[in-house]
């Protein structure tokens, strides 16, 4: 038998615990179906009536977050109007003086019965509140319409500020595109003085902490003396959304998969991410991540099991990869339309996901 290094012992310990400063990951891990009478006490219904949120088969993806591609998804919708349920998740409480960081994957399948982009204040779908409350949002994620129907703003929405006007980031975000949210509400020590709130999307991961693409604060008074619930809601003007992997820390690394790495060891994982888009009609860019370097092999397979493509074969680095596929065969030939298959082999592990050529 082969002795394990320190190095390995100390990755395969770490990677069995959660991140330092990590409170709660959330993904979905349940049946399908109503999220609140299927998580076994985990979610709480405190708001609406019909329109449940659903749990629904399959997970969002992105590249190198740890809670990627893990476990069920829920799903919300633009109510029109109808009541709807509004549910809640309990975290340790975060006292004053703490950082809490809650990071998240969505995406926005349209922009169906969200607010105009004239609006101030939009409708906040993702909130964090108080141990008790139910009611007092301390950070409130809001969306409205971009300067086109395709496209839509985020903006954070927290007490005090204009008259809990919500402030808005300059960037607008595409429909149908997984999203990787990270908050970050540092709770000032003197205790109702000016909480800081800061939001990104899409940070570049693993790595720092980088400058947030909006940064906000409280006005004095305003400020909450904990936190330990993040709450679902679903409104008149909430979006069709589906959300995946909640994280609560209380580090940037505890949310984002960087804390508790050895000296030397790479923070990435395993992982094939699905084909996107997916039917292809004319080529996509495949992306995967290796935990440790050694010979790879990623090849296309048609339905009849034989190997059509191959799109890497040889040595490569620990971490993230991307290899392109313009959906020609070893011949260089178009491939016909169909169902194929994309498998990763490497280190005696195996992925396979599925990709529809339709052109």
């Amino acid at each position: 038998m082969k002795k394990l290094s320190l190095v390995a012992i100390m990755v395969a310990f770490l990677a069995a615990i959660p991140a330092l400063g990590q409170v709660m990951t959330e993904n979905f891990e349940y049946s399908v179906g109503d999220l609140v009478a299927g998580s076994g006490g985990n979610w709480v219904h405190f708001s609406g009536s019909g329109l449940n949120i659903q749990v629904s088969e399959g997970s969002l993806s992105y590249l190198e977050y740890p809670a990627s591609d893990v476990g069920n998804k829920i799903e919300i919708v633009s109510t029109g109007g109808s009541s709807a349920e509004d549910a809640y998740r309990q975290f340790a409480s975060q006292p004053v003086g703490s950082e809490v960081y809650v990071s998240f994957l969505f995406t926005i399948p349209n922009t169906t019965g969200i607010p105009a982009d004239t609006s101030t204040n939009g409708d906040y779908f993702l909130a964090l509140l108080p141990p008790t409350s139910t009611s007092s949002f301390a950070d409130r994620l809001s969306i409205k319409m971009g300067s086109t129907s395709s496209d839509f703003r985020l903006g954070i929405r927290i007490s005090g500020v204009a008259g809990n006007s919500t402030v808005w980031s300059s960037s607008e975000y595409s429909t149908g595109i997984t999203y990787l949210g990270v908050i970050r509400h540092s709770m000032n020590s003197s205790g109702t003085t000016n909480d800081t709130t800061r939001f990104w999307v899409n940070p570049a991961i693993p790595g720092s902490e980088p400058a947030p693409d909006l940064i906000v604060s409280t006005a004095a008074g305003n400020d909450p003396d904990s936190l330990a619930r993040i709450a679902i809601r679903q409104g008149s003007n909430t979006p069709n959304a589906t959300i995946d992997g909640i994280t609560v820390g209380n580090t940037w690394g505890s949310v984002t998969g960087v804390a508790g790495s050895p000296s030397g060891s790479t923070n990435a994982r395993f992982s094939l991410q699905p084909v996107t888009p997916n039917p292809v009609s004319k080529s996509t860019q495949i992306q995967y991540s290796l935990q440790a370097p050694g010979r790879v092999n990623l090849a296309v397979f048609n339905i009849l099991g034989q190997q059509m493509a191959t799109l890497v074969d040889g040595n490569q680095t620990a971490g993230s990869h991307s290899v392109s596929w313009r959906l020609r065969d070893d011949r260089g030939s178009m491939v016909p339309n169909g169902v194929y298959f994309v498998k990763l082999s490497a280190n005696g592990q195996n992925i396979t996901r599925r990709a529809m050529v339709v052109r």
